[in-house]
């Protein structure tokens, strides 16, 4: 099993509890916040490989980056609705 730091776990929880609530309200705010928190976990997730497996640290930022223009993208989409 791989031993990540506190903060890590703190941070996916909080994710994840965000997200089952962002699913029953639907608020657009808690879905920005769980896009949000996934690119972090994501970029976090890719400095941690980042010296054992460049590759697979290089689509963890990839993945990060498209989350981040999908949040940019639902922003920008809210505020000019």
């Amino acid at each position: 099993m791989k031993t990540y730091p506190l903060w890590y776990y703190l941070i996916s929880v909080l994710v994840i509890v965000i997200a089952i609530a962002s699913l029953f309200t639907g608020a657009p705010v808690l879905r920005f916040l769980t896009t949000l928190g996934l690119g972090v976990v994501m970029a976090s997730l890719g400095t941690f490989q980042w010296k054992k497996n460049r590759m697979m640290a290089y689509a963890l930022f990839g993945v990060a980056a498209l989350q981040v223009f999908a949040l940019i993208y639902s922003i920008y989409v809210f505020v000019s609705v």
